[in-house]
């Protein structure tokens, strides 16, 4: 019997495990990478990297890995925050270690992607109504839907044209495809004579030296570029709309060890509690967490913060029902809580190295006439200023890129490049509303390894067989929230509140979620590593379920926890 063909586009985190996860589910995939390495924005193809030479992860190697290849078999021991070499290392022998190579196509760019019907329903109209009237999720009318079209996959490869038919397709393209457009502002800096680049640009400091630098952005990249360019640069000038609490990796526990971030942060107990609170009492306790550790930042503490997040308190709430947002209306002050992870920003702000016009709106509002001034203002209207700008760096963040898909499909899915919050609308972030045999894997803001991964073992089920697509009323009820996520004002950070709990929300659907209750019977070491007593990994989701691989996931759980064990000896 032939296997079923999936095209994967993309050869990053995402790309990787769906090759992975579609060879574990019997089928046949091809990988389009239209670079000429692994590893997608951490590549070393220099035409297809988006980091620069001394960037590092902002969570430790414990979680930048999946879920049957732990970071030992790659990571060095004494690197905890990996760097883009080491990242790119993980990639290749994550692809050596499970045969991938075989089954990529390199320097292969995906140009267009259409249906290709077959004699016994020729017709887009014909296809439409067989999803509109299919109220059957079996595993045979999931087959019978996805056998009605191919998608022909067009692929230029060396000013070659090329055309191959898939039965499948999955989208893992990622969200870092261009830099967001600014015409309003690029329209402001018409008079500017120094040199306007992007993030993507950068990969050192060394053209910077001796030189006045405004960086234009509050977010990950933007803070972390900015402080390595303070090093040499004579000023470095950050501008940004807001201030975000400003964590470092490395933290203090509660007996003051000195311990990766995600040793404090990631834990499935106090994950499942927090899912219990109303949105205003997990950003109210957040806001409490990051102030102890950020408390530079806190002008309650420090009222002459140079960074300051300025922040309101949750009031008492007599009500039971704290889920009930109706219950907390003298609460919606209470903003959405935006925080970066950087090692070194807050210390070269408190040194002088950097100076900050951030927070209250601020902006870049105008070049002046002698092409290298520029004006700053907020929205208190307050306005600065600085001389003498030699470069200003763009860390405006990312759009996504999906043109080479038809539009009927775009409209489908809800494609709004302009968006970087959430880009599409899918049930669950994965699946479109009709169309299915296709998925989008992690093509929205802050995916993590395990998520991606997740999706990929979803998809690829749900493609096999082995899992069903969901009915249609889950998926409209999913879209509806969705789209409350997309026009919801204020927004959040990211789409995704809590990526733990999104986590077991879609190894549930996988059947590969541990039964917590029934370990705690059977196994109460086990239990307690995985609920509470240690950090959350992605191992957990390979103890039980399709594609279980139980020892290994036992022995780098163990592993994990004498990690865990050591930063509380004293």
């Amino acid at each position: 019997m032939n296997k079923k063909k999936i095209a994967i586009i993309g050869a990053g985190a995402s790309g990787l495990s769906s090759c992975k996860s579609a060879l574990e589910n019997g089928l046949e995939p091809t990988v389009f990478e239209k670079g000429s390495k692994v590893g997608g924005l951490w590549s070393s193809d220099p035409n297809i990297r988006k980091v620069w030479d001394n960037m590092q992860t902002n969570i430790s190697k414990y979680s930048v890995c999946f879920s049957d290849f732990p970071p030992y078999k790659s990571y060095r021991d004494d690197e905890i925050f990996p760097n883009n070499k080491s990242v790119y290392k993980y990639f290749t022998d994550y692809s050596k270690e499970f045969n991938l190579y075989n089954y990529i196509k390199f320097n292969s760019s995906v140009t267009k992607v259409t249906r290709e019907y077959n004699n016994n329903n020729n017709s887009k109209n014909n296809n439409d109504n067989n999803n509109d009237n299919n109220k059957d999720n079996n595993k045979d009318n999931n087959n019978k839907d996805n056998e009605s079209f191919k998608w022909k996959i067009t692929i230029n490869n060396n000013e070659e044209e090329e055309d191959e038919l898939f039965d499948f397709l999955i989208v893992s393209t990622g969200v870092f495809t261009k830099p967001q457009e600014l015409p309003t502002l690029l329209n402001d800096l018409k008079s500017f004579t120094g040199r306007i680049s992007y993030s993507q640009e950068y990969r050192n400091s060394e053209r910077f030296k001796d030189k006045k630098v405004v960086v234009l952005g509050t977010s990950y990249s933007g803070c972390e570029i900015a402080a390595e360019i303070s090093n040499v640069s004579s000023k470095c000038i950050v501008v940004g709309r807001e201030n975000k609490w400003v964590i470092k990796k490395f933290l203090p526990n509660n007996i003051g060890k000195i311990v990766p971030l995600d040793f404090l942060f990631f834990n499935r107990e106090r994950c499942y509690q927090g899912a219990k609170l109303s949105i205003y009492e997990r950003w109210d306790k957040k806001n409490k967490v990051f102030s102890k550790y950020c408390p530079l930042q806190d002008p309650n503490i420090t009222p002459d913060s140079k960074v300051p997040v300025h922040y309101n308190q949750l009031k008492s709430n007599n009500n039971n029902d704290s889920n009930n947002d109706d219950n907390n209306k003298d609460n919606e002050n209470i903003k959405p809580v935006f925080s970066i992870i950087s090692e070194s920003y807050i210390d070269q702000v408190e040194k002088g190295l950097i100076k900050a016009y951030s927070g209250n709106g601020f902006r870049i509002v105008e070049s002046l006439s002698d092409g290298n001034s520029l004006k700053f203002q907020n929205d208190l209207g307050e306005t600065y200023i600085e001389e003498g700008i030699d470069e200003i760096v763009l860390c405006n963040g990312y759009k996504l890129e999906l043109n080479f898909l038809e539009e009927d499909l775009l409209k489908e899915i809800g494609y709004l490049p302009s968006d970087s919050f959430q880009p599409l609308i899918l049930y669950k972030n994965l699946f479109p509303p009709k169309t299915k045999n296709i998925a989008f894997i992690s093509l929205y803001r802050g995916p993590f390894f395990t998520e991606c991964e997740l999706f990929s073992r979803w998809a690829t089920g749900v493609f096999s067989g082995k899992l069903n697509y969901p009915t249609n009323q889950e998926i409209e009820q999913d879209l509806k929230i969705q789209l409350e996520k997309r026009f919801k004002v204020p927004r959040p950070q990211f789409p995704i509140l809590d990526f733990i709990y999104h986590s077991e929300s879609i190894a549930k659907e996988i059947g590969c979620l541990p039964d917590f209750q029934e370990l705690e019977k059977s196994d109460k070491e086990l239990y307690k590593i995985l609920w509470s007593d240690c950090f959350f990994c992605s191992a957990s989701y390979r103890l039980v379920g399709d594609g279980a691989k139980p020892e290994i996931a036992k022995s780098t759980l163990m592993n994990y926890y004498n990690d865990f064990k050591k930063s509380l000896e004293k």
